[in-house]
């Protein structure tokens, strides 16, 4: 465990920027291939942002574009494929966090993926510790240690979305509950760029399981395994066909059509911390 709090700690200690762009190349080298869906895979896996075109307005409209930023979903993937392996459990326990970080850092460390970071290792120093700290108030204080790793981070909309999402995912265990809820949240602050259609609740509900539980992953081990790529491309393509009903979507329907002004971002972040923290405690009182 100490361990673990000498890697977290090192993130502000030491700068990480050079070291996170070689790792970077190397994983763009890994992919360099000839293919009409290289920028997903990318994306996907090495963190480099999906260019602008017409797949990434079908993610955009769609709602789905979040998918295509590595986050904390991704890292979930990535530990449980670790943990699958047949390793020793201390070799287990070191080269998860490692396998974690060298991920972080083909990913260039950016806010969403660096928050899943420090919300793993806090969520191991919690149990390790048995702290019991609750889900949500580890991903406030993976933000808080974001925002001191880099604080010009005090304004990016990635990290504060992937906050807000984080918290809003527990509320339910439906998962159309889940997808209508953090669409609700996140409504106010996405309104500053996009008009996402309700709809898209729908399609977050059906189409993300795909991407998560099978696309992702087979994009992620074509590059060790390149027989896959026939597989993941023909998938993917397939999905980029049944994501093209979303050209029909209205481009002007949200559900609100209120934009929390920018420097309310955080207060709004904490409020609904406070709020479903309160919901919670009434909810286990009834029970």
């Amino acid at each position: 465990m100490f361990g673990f709090i000498f890697l977290l700690l090192s993130f502000f200690f030491l700068d990480l920027s050079a070291l996170s762009s070689e790792v970077h190349e190397i994983c763009l080298n890994q992919l360099n291939f000839k293919s009409s869906l290289s920028g997903i895979y990318k994306a996907l896996v090495c963190g480099k942002r999906l260019p602008s075109g017409e797949i990434k307005q079908l993610f955009v409209k769609g709602g789905l574009v979040h998918l295509t930023v590595v986050s904390g979903a991704h890292l979930i993937f990535l530990e449980n494929l670790w943990l699958k392996l047949p390793l020793p459990k201390t070799a287990k326990s070191w080269g998860l966090s490692l396998f974690l970080i060298l991920y972080a850092l083909a990913s260039q460390l950016h806010p969403p993926v660096l928050r899943a970071l420090f919300s793993f290792f806090l969520c191991q120093f919690s149990q390790k510790w048995k702290l019991f700290w609750s889900p949500a108030g580890i991903t406030l204080l993976s933000a808080l240690f974001c925002l001191i790793y880099n604080k010009d981070w005090i304004d990016s909309s990635s990290l504060q979305l992937s906050v807000l999402a984080c918290l809003v995912y527990s509320i339910s265990k439906s998962s159309l509950k889940k997808a209508f809820f953090i669409y609700l949240s996140l409504l106010p602050i996405l309104n500053r760029w996009q008009n996402l259609h309700p709809l898209s609740v729908l399609i977050n509900w059906t189409l993300a399981p795909i991407i998560g539980g099978l696309l992702f992953p087979l994009s992620f081990l074509s590059p060790f395994f390149p027989f896959l790529y026939k597989i993941s491309d023909f998938l993917w393509l397939n999905f980029l066909k049944l994501l093209e009903g979303v050209k029909f979507l209205p481009s002007d329907k949200p559900l609100i059509n209120y934009q929390l002004p920018e420097d309310w971002t955080w207060f709004y972040i904490l409020l609904i911390f406070f709020v479903l923290s309160a919901f919670k405690k009434l909810r286990r009182g009834f029970h």
